[in-house]
């Protein structure tokens, strides 16, 4: 339907005013009642178009079509105006109102859900599922979307009750002037990851009631955390769709609303949609009352994916909220993941070794330390020597300037576990990325020096009591294995980011370690390339080429030491000559 250029449909608030005139120009009593209602509840302002001829045409033009057509053409309009993160693709609409279908009261929320929820109402209306009228059917959003929902469902005839409130603040429902406590069976929820400083007269008193730490922060709302830490608390199931951030970060925020939805065993899935760009995840959450103590990871083509048995090849996993908490709360399917590569001589081997032979995690045997961000201070006191990246050569060596600043003494605790000591492995995840460093015990010039955010510290795990797992796996093992082209390879197919490419943390943390590098336990004396009693000749015969590995550095220093004298003399001759010929 062509629009006249005298009618704003560009817009929310222009698309709701033109609904308002248009269900006004119907002259029905009981829509003209119902709009006052909508009017009141939501504090529109009265709107009296000056110039109407072209709008009210259009307005009967909309009207007069077939219920079908007019639907088609509402949901048109709203998508219209929809930013490009509010619009869904249709297998994922498809996948949603599946989830939904049998549920008999659904509350839908925030922005990318308005559509579904349209659907769904006239879904329901053609299946004559509709047990209340109005209630049963709910969206919950911001100011302009509430309205132009509100508007919306009146004008399709629509059994939609918008609330008042915002999506973590529902409405008390009056049902004929008494209290309608009715939970809903089931949430689509999409909260955005921040709000938009503008907003703020809207959104300030709400978020600040909730009083969870950090959720505003230098002018930005965090709503994905608030509506999460509300949801943790709500005792009806609910599918969220949150961003990569909201699993993983450690801002408080988020750190905060991710240990509530475990505390209160909310959480039972977490899935990443295959091949969605940019990346999808939902949480899936389920009553408390299920006593769930576990989360079902995986990567799915769609949203239906549920728990079930897990096959022998499969990568799913499901993860104990133990697990978890020592994760530090992380939610991040890819962290809990076995990755990595695996070889052997033919398909089949290299198959069965990509899904038996892994059975620990990089994480499992060492910590993943990312170093804390380093700035000079005028009045610090402590200098300090920081390494990155570009100081570590493709074949494992350090070497070059480093960044030399002042730190105030003060902070030298809290930066301790960044100083890097005699063991380590250093991985660089920006920059050089994948490149790795071993620091050994006789390297004195580089114990001692700190590690910069470019870099990653892979540091034995300290066996205690309490550990589940004794298996132990020496640090100059996991260096020659990392140094491997096949796995250097891997970290290609891991990197996040355009401008800036990186490695998360996750990434490497979930590292599969094939058990040939892997010992039972810790042996009493150190794994030496001559000991011929150690249990896993494997082991002995990759410490037998990181020693052979260093001999040959030395001998490459010194070729290389020779190449550059070489090419220093040709310098010097080259423009000893010319010189001699300029004289002449």
């Amino acid at each position: 339907m062509e629009m006249p250029f005298e009618i704003d449909t560009s817009t929310m608030v222009g698309l709701t005013r033109l609904l308002r005139f248009a269900i006004r120009l119907r002259e029905d009593p009981d829509d003209e009642a119902a709009l006052n209602l909508i009017e009141s509840r939501l504090r529109l302002e009265p709107y009296w178009p000056e110039f109407r001829g072209a709008l009210e045409d259009y307005s009967r033009k909309l009207d007069s079509l077939h219920p079908d057509q007019k639907f088609e053409e509402i949901c048109k309009l709203i998508y219209q105006v929809l930013p490009p993160e509010g619009r869904l693709l249709d297998d994922l609409t498809d996948d949603i109102l599946h989830e939904v279908y049998e549920q008999r009261v659904v509350r839908f929320s925030f922005l990318p859900s308005m559509l579904l929820c349209l659907r769904f109402a006239r879904f329901q209306t053609m299946r004559r599922k509709i047990w209340y009228h109005g209630y049963t059917i709910r969206y919950a959003g911001r100011s302009e979307d509430k309205a132009l929902m509100a508007c919306a469902s009146l004008f399709l005839d629509l059994p939609i009750y918008t609330e008042t409130g915002l999506p973590w603040l529902p409405d008390a429902i009056l049902d004929d002037g008494e209290p309608n406590y009715e939970k809903p069976d089931y949430e689509i929820s999409f909260p955005p990851a921040l709000a938009r400083p503008e907003d703020a007269c809207e959104l300030e008193e709400s978020v600040r009631a909730e009083k969870l730490p950090r959720s505003i922060d230098r002018g930005k709302y965090d709503l994905e955390s608030v509506t999460l830490n509300y949801l943790s608390m709500a005792d009806w199931p609910a599918t969220v769709f949150v961003t990569y951030d909201f699993l993983s970060s450690t801002k408080q925020s988020r750190l905060i609303a991710r240990q509530r939805l475990i505390q209160f065993d909310r959480v039972t899935q977490v899935s990443q949609l295959r091949d969605s760009k940019p990346k999808i995840f939902f949480i899936r959450l389920e009553k408390s009352s299920y006593l769930n103590d576990s989360v079902y990871f995986n990567s799915s083509s769609n949203l239906n994916s549920r728990r079930r048995e897990i096959f022998r090849f499969s990568k799913e996993r499901v993860v104990s909220y133990e697990e978890i908490e020592e994760a530090g709360y992380s939610l991040n399917p890819s962290r809990y993941m076995i990755k990595g590569p695996a070889g052997r001589r033919d398909i089949d081997e290299i198959t069965r070794n990509g899904f038996e032979a892994k059975k620990f995690k990089l994480s499992d045997l060492f910590e993943v330390i990312r170093p804390k961000e380093t700035k000079n201070a005028e009045e610090g006191t402590l200098e300090i020597r920081e390494l990155r990246a570009g100081n570590i050569t493709p074949n494992g060596e350090i070497e070059g300037d480093f960044r030399r600043i002042n730190i105030r003494a003060s902070r030298q605790l809290s930066l301790e576990e960044q100083e890097i000591k005699a063991g380590d492995i250093l991985f660089a995840h920006r920059g050089s990325i994948g490149r790795v460093a071993y620091i050994s015990e006789a390297d004195k010039d580089n114990i001692g020096l700190w590690a910069g955010q470019t870099l990653f510290i892979l540091r034995e795990r300290k066996l205690t009591s309490s550990s589940k797992s004794k298996a132990y796996c020496d640090p100059r093992v996991l260096f020659m294995y990392l140094m491997t082209p096949e796995v250097r390879r891997q970290w290609g197919y891991a990197l996040t980011g355009v401008k800036n490419p990186c490695i998360p943390i996750g990434e490497v943390e979930s590292l599969g370690l094939p058990e040939n590098i892997v010992l039972p336990k810790r042996p009493r004396r150190r794994i030496s390339s001559r000991n011929t009693k150690v249990a896993g000749s494997y082991v002995e015969q990759i410490v037998f080429e990181f020693d052979k590995w260093q001999e040959n550095l030395l001998q490459v220093r010194e070729i290389q030491k020779g190449m550059d004298n070489r090419l220093k003399r040709v310098w010097d001759m080259a423009w000893t000559k010319q010189i001699q010929m300029s004289d002449e």
